[in-house]
Formats: structure tokens, C-alpha cells, sequence
């Protein structure tokens, strides 16, 4: 089976001559991660499959990651297909019901890996950490461990060349308190500095972990090694059963955006999709507002009690001019499927040539 794995809570660090620095708004003007992320989480028979691929940008040109996992990995880490997450994207996307108000002149409404490198075992004091395993994926090296320690840990790192934010020795305690281990990655690449005034702008991966877990679980609580205010993730979970996020201080809101079950013909539709799930597996979208500094832990997820299909319906505000092709008798809602919105409003402004408007999304919550 093909090694892929999901990172839902992730650091990213810039490694610049005695510098690093946390993801978020902490990284200044050297980089930052987007704070809305996608992951996939799949769950079979006890082995949790973590799939991630955060984008950033910035001015720096060499950094790296550290992921905690609650337990050694069953595989090497792996480069994921960048398709899973459209086919992901396309396969749960909302009902657009779009509601047309009539407009003035002036458009105003109207109310109408290969094998471990020996310089990453080696090296440094390895006092307090066990090295599990190490090896190359993509364009970075990558090594697991487990610390008696955070101090044991975090000197380890830095003896060994991995970045780690400094505003994380608190998060990693509590990982090293839970007898966690450590998946740290690093840019192994050479690669120029960008020009002055420049960014690289880029996704990571998608990377891709498998380890045993007897239930779904996200480790997003390192996340408030660095990041600052609420973040938004959407996870998708591939289980036997649909899935829904357990209550927790951090959760702000927990939205539910697709649950579906999947029959043998949708699979032969979305090969990335079947590699990680079979005929009867449930797909469950949630869509995620956390504050990571509140987590009382990381995200855990169990089987929804009342499951059932579902897509959710997004509403879309539009202004037109009242001439020629107006909506008389106040505003009107139509349903149309998210893909065929665009082909629809180029045929309404084809037959509507007066027709001006705007358009206005609100999520319906």
C-alpha cells in the first residue's frame, strides 16, 4: 500500500544563520504560512493515513517542520498526489443558491523516501533522544525521535541542523509529557536566496504519514507554537463511518460541510480518493475554527451518532438592473450545482445584455 499520511498540525520554521522563528504572523517579513489549511485524515483498521501540504511564502530560502505523532510511524514518510485535494474539493462542493436583488443605475441594490542519510544520525549529543529511523522525501530530510526530554529535544536539533521555532519548548514538553514522538523535516535542497525584495511563494509536498492510532486524531496544539489568532482548517476524514470533531475549549465552531458514502462507481471516478478508502467508506468535510493557543489537546474525532448524506448549501447575494431582465416581484432564489454556476451567469449575461451586477458570498452557517 502506498505510504501516505495526513499533517493537520504542523510548525514551520525559517532557518537562516542563527535565526528561527515561528509560523504565523511571528515570521515578519521572512515568511508565513497560510492559516487556512486542508488535510486529510484516513482511518482503517486501527492505522491512521495524515495527509498534508500547507503553502507559505517568504524571503527566506532553507526551513523545515516538526510533527508530533503518538506513536512510532508504520511507514516512511511519502510524497502525496496534489489530485487527492481537488478531487477531495470537487467531490464535496457546496449547492450555490444564488438570490438576485434589483440594482439602480449606479448598481446600488434596492431590496428587490530513500535511505537515511548518516549525517542525520549523527552528530551532537544524542543523549535523552531515541533516533527511530531517518531518510529523504522530496527535497527534505526528515528523522523520528523520541525525548526524554524537551531539553534533550531541543538540543538534539540544533546539534543536528533542524530548525524549530523558540516560542515552542512549551508545546514540545507537553508532547514529550505524553510520550510522543517527533517527525522533524528539513530543506535539504540547495536553493539561492530569492533577489532582494523578493518572496518564493510555494506548497510543501503534500506529505503524507502512516501510524497507528486507535482513533482519528489531528495534532494541532503545536500549532500554537507560533501561530497568532483563530485558524480555519477543513479536514477531511475517510472512515467507515462519518465523523464529527469532539468538543473542545480551542474548537470556536465546528462546521459540517459534507457527508457522504461512497459507492464502488464514485471511486473509479477519484483514484487518488481510492487509494485511501474503499466502497462503503464515508467522506466527512468539517470545517474547522480553532484558537490553537486554547486547545485543551489535539483534535480528536469520533463516529457521528445520527449519520447521514449531506452537502451544504452556500447563499450568493447578486445585483442586477431592474430594465430588460428584471426579477419582478421581488428577489428569487435558484439552486444550481457550484460547477455549472459559471456556464449558467455567462448564459444570464448573454440574454440579459443590460444586466449589471455584483456578487456577494455569505456561507450559511
Amino acid at each position: 500500500m502506498r505510504a501516505l499520511a495526513s499533517f493537520v498540525a504542523f510548525v514551520l520554521v525559517l532557518s537562516s544563520a542563527a535565526t528561527a522563528l515561528p509560523c504565523g504572523a511571528p515570521f515578519g517579513d521572512e515568511i508565513r504560512v497560510e492559516p487556512d489549511q486542508k488535510i486529510v485524515v484516513a482511518h482503517h483498521a486501527g492505522i491512521e493515513t495524515y495527509v498534508f501540504g500547507p503553502r507559505f511564502c517568504g524571503k527566506a530560502s532553507a526551513f523545515g517542520l516538526v510533527l508530533p505523532v503518538p506513536t512510532p510511524l508504520s511507514a516512511s514518510p511519502a510524497l502525496a498526489a496534489p489530485e487527492l485535494f481537488h478531487e477531495l474539493d470537487a467531490l464535496s462542493a457546496p449547492t450555490v443558491q444564488i438570490e438576485y436583488v434589483c440594482a439602480d443605475e449606479s448598481g446600488n441594490g434596492l431590496g428587490c523516501g530513500t535511505a537515511a542519510s548518516d549525517k542525520a544520525l549523527a552528530g551532537g549529543n544524542n543523549q535523552g533522544v531515541d533516533v527511530i529511523d531517518a531518510g529523504r522525501v522530496g527535497d527534505f530530510d526528515w528523522v523520528q525521535v523520541q525525548a526524554d526530554t524537551q531539553a534533550a529535544f531541543t538540543d538534539w536539533l540544533d546539534a543536528n541542523g533542524y530548525p524549530y521555532p523558540a516560542g515552542a519548548t512549551a508545546v514540545f514538553d507537553h508532547y514529550v509529557g505524553k510520550g510522543w514522538y517527533f517527525v522533524a523535516f528539513k530543506f535539504a535542497t540547495t536553493l539561492s536566496a530569492p533577489p532582494p525584495g523578493s518572496e518564493i511563494c510555494g506548497d510543501l509536498g503534500p506529505f503524507a504519514l502512516e501510524f497507528p492510532t486507535p482513533e482519528p486524531v489531528v495534532p494541532a496544539r503545536i500549532t500554537a507554537a507560533g501561530a497568532t489568532g483563530s485558524l480555519v482548517w477543513d479536514v477531511y476524514t475517510v472512515t467507515a463511518e462519518q465523523q464529527r470533531a469532539l468538543p473542545d475549549a480551542g474548537i470556536l465552531s465546528s462546521e459540517l460541510r459534507y457527508a457522504w458514502g461512497l459507492a464502488a462507481a464514485d471511486l473509479a471516478d477519484l483514484p487518488e480518493v481510492a487509494t485511501l478508502a474503499a466502497a462503503g467508506d464515508h467522506v466527512t468535510r468539517l470545517r474547522l475554527t480553532f484558537d490553537p493557543s486554547s486547545l485543551a489537546d489535539d483534535l480528536a474525532f469520533a463516529v457521528e451518532p445520527h449519520p447521514g448524506d449531506f452537502r451544504a448549501t452556500d447563499i450568493q447575494y447578486a445585483t442586477r438592473s431592474c430594465d430588460g431582465c428584471s426579477v419582478r416581484g421581488g428577489a428569487r432564489a435558484l439552486r444550481v450545482p457550484a460547477a455549472d454556476l459559471l456556464l449558467w451567469l455567462g448564459a444570464l449575461a448573454l440574454a440579459c445584455r443590460t444586466g449589471r451586477g455584483r456578487v456577494r458570498r455569505r456561507p450559511v452557517r
